[in-house]
């Protein structure tokens, strides 16, 4: 919930919401566990009490996409951010549908599919993205700040050279593969577990390969050696 705010370049707003939407989410969590071990005809009715949790998350999210501050100064060019924020809380809301029809309806033999595609979900579509998203933002900051930190306090702010690791546009073409391969992969992964599709399975694991290595490979470029005058020891 606290970094919602950065990955979407909104304004936090005062917060109280977080509060109870964290007491809801502790009372489902909470009863779906001690229901699970003690009484197992109480786990649909703590799911939707964990299900009312995760909506008012998302409502959460919604509100702060909307206070989104335009123009964000330090972000230039397309920034992918909010795409892979907005694709996890996507992610999130389909996981959430699932365990909630798992919880009430568990002999169902068509519904036992989708334990998988829930687990992709929640794993890869909605925690995995996030983290992506969030190092979208952090690395190219800390790659920044590892280049020009060492510059001398009398220098001018202004002096100093804009955050170029932030300047999306020199980054376009990875940005583009990692998009596509999270944007795609997630949900051709899911679908194929769900149906028994082999071939789709292996082109959605594919796609998250090819994403995998391209987020991989920029950050590596960015996490190179500070040039030369920049202050800062080459470690």
């Amino acid at each position: 919930s606290r970094m919602l705010p950065m990955l979407f370049a909104a304004r936090p707003g005062a917060g109280r919401d977080l509060y109870w939407i964290a007491a809801l989410h502790a009372a489902g969590a909470l009863g779906l566990g001690a229901s699970i071990l003690l009484t197992p005809s109480l786990v649909p009715w703590f799911a939707v009490v964990a299900a009312l949790a995760v909506v008012a998350f998302l409502a959460h999210g919604a509100a702060l996409a909307r206070r989104r501050v335009r123009p964000a100064t330090f972000r230039r060019g397309f920034d992918p951010t909010p795409v892979h924020a907005v694709l996890a809380l996507a992610a999130l809301a389909g996981a959430t549908a699932l365990g909630v029809l798992l919880a009430w309806f568990p002999e169902d033999l068509a519904l036992r599919r989708a334990i998988v595609p829930y687990g992709i979900l929640v794993l890869l579509g909605f925690l995995a993205q996030m983290v992506f998203g969030v190092a979208g933002l952090l690395a190219p900051a800390y790659a920044w700040i590892r280049r020009h930190g060492g510059a001398s306090p009398r220098s001018s702010a202004s002096a100093q050279p804009p955050p170029a690791a932030l300047d999306f546009r020199a980054s376009l073409p990875w940005l583009r593969v990692v998009l596509a391969g999270w944007g795609l992969g997630v949900p051709l992964l899911a679908g194929g577990a769900f149906i028994g599709r082999h071939e789709i399975i292996r082109l959605g694991s594919l796609l998250l390969l090819a994403a995998t290595l391209a987020s991989a490979a920029h950050l590596l470029a960015l996490a190179g050696p500070p040039p030369a005058g920049s202050g800062r020891p080459t470690r």
